[in-house]
C-alpha cells in the first residue's frame, strides 16, 4: 500500500513537472516540481527542507501564481522579494550545503565559512541578472549584507553594464543605495551608455525639472487638486533623487580624501627616511 502510494506521488510530480515545461519551458525534476509548488504557496520552511536535499533552489520558474511567462523567476528570487533576512540566508546556506559537506569530507582545509562564501559566490554570481541586483526593488539592507555575506560580488553587472549600484540610483532607492556605498559598492564605474551612477541620478533630476511641453497632458492636470498632487509627487520625486546624488558624491569626496591622505602619509615617510651611507659617503 505505502508503495503504491509513493509510486503514485512520484509520477504525479512527473506529471507536473511535465506540464511546468510545456507551459513555462524548463524541464523539471519531480523534486524540483515540489519545490517549485513550495514556492508558489510561499513555504519558506519546505522551501528549505528540499534546498537541503540538494534540490536547485535557482530553477527559474513561474512561481507567482496567476502570472505568465513574462514573469519567471527562481524560488531564490522570489524569497529575496518576498521572505525576510533569515529565510534568505538559510535558503542560500541550504543551497550550498550538499557541496560545501563534500569538500570538508574529501580534506578541504578551508573554514565552513570560507566553503560557504565560495560556493556561494559560484552561485549568485553566475547569472546576467545577479540576486543583489533583485535585492535593489525592495532596498532591504539586511539582504544585502547577507548575500554579500556569501560570496555575492556587490559590483556585479548586467548585460548593460550596469551594477546593483546603478540600478538603485537610477530606481531611486535610497536605502539600497546608502547599503551598497557601505558594501564597497563602485562608486564611478560607467555602464555601457557611458554613465555612473552619480549621472544616473543626475539625469533623472534633470528630466524631472524639465518644462513640460505635452498639451494634452497640460490639459489633463488642469485641475488644481490633480495640479498640487502633481506637485508634490513630484517634490517627493525631486528630494529623493537629491538625497541620491548627495549620498554618491560624499562618498566619491570621502574615497578621494582618504587616498589623498594615503598618498601624503607615503611620501612624507620617504622624505623623512634616513639615507643609508654608501661606500661613495664614507670618509677616504
Amino acid at each position: 500500500m505505502f508503495g503504491s502510494l509513493v509510486y503514485y506521488l512520484s509520477v504525479t510530480l512527473l506529471i507536473v513537472s511535465l506540464w511546468l515545461t510545456e507551459c513555462h519551458g524548463q524541464v523539471l525534476s519531480p523534486d524540483e516540481a515540489a519545490l517549485v509548488f513550495a514556492a508558489r504557496k510561499q513555504n519558506w520552511d519546505e522551501m528549505i527542507a528540499h534546498a537541503k536535499k540538494g534540490v536547485n533552489v535557482d530553477v527559474e520558474q513561474n512561481v507567482i501564481p496567476g502570472s505568465d511567462r513574462s514573469y519567471l523567476i527562481s524560488p531564490l528570487k522570489l524569497a529575496i522579494n518576498e521572505a525576510d533576512a533569515k529565510v534568505v540566508e538559510e535558503l542560500i546556506n541550504a543551497g550550498v550545503e550538499n557541496k560545501v559537506n563534500q569538500r570538508i569530507k574529501s580534506g578541504d582545509k578551508g573554514t565552513k565559512e570560507e566553503l560557504i562564501k565560495e560556493e556561494g559566490a559560484k552561485w549568485l554570481n553566475r547569472k546576467e541578472d545577479f540576486p543583489i541586483s533583485d535585492a535593489v526593488f525592495r532596498g532591504d539592507e539586511d539582504i544585502f549584507k547577507i548575500l554579500v555575506k556569501h560570496g555575492a560580488d556587490v559590483n556585479a553587472h548586467n548585460t548593460h553594464g550596469q551594477s546593483a549600484l546603478h540600478k538603485a540610483a537610477e530606481k531611486g532607492n535610497v536605502v539600497a543605495v546608502k547599503a551598497l556605498i557601505d558594501l564597497g559598492a563602485e562608486l564611478e564605474e560607467k555602464d555601457k551608455d557611458g554613465f555612473t551612477p552619480l549621472e544616473l541620478a543626475e539625469n533623472k533630476i534633470k528630466a524631472a525639472e524639465e518644462p513640460k511641453k505635452d498639451p494634452a497632458k497640460e490639459l489633463a492636470v488642469s485641475k488644481i487638486k490633480a495640479i498640487e498632487q502633481e506637485k508634490k509627487a513630484y517634490q517627493e520625486f525631486v528630494d529623493v533623487m537629491n538625497m541620491i546624488v548627495d549620498l554618491l558624491r560624499n562618498a566619491i569626496k570621502d574615497k578621494k580624501s582618504r587616498k589623498q591622505a594615503a598618498d601624503a602619509a607615503r611620501t612624507y615617510t620617504h622624505s623623512n627616511t634616513p639615507r643609508t651611507k654608501g661606500l661613495r659617503d664614507l670618509p677616504i
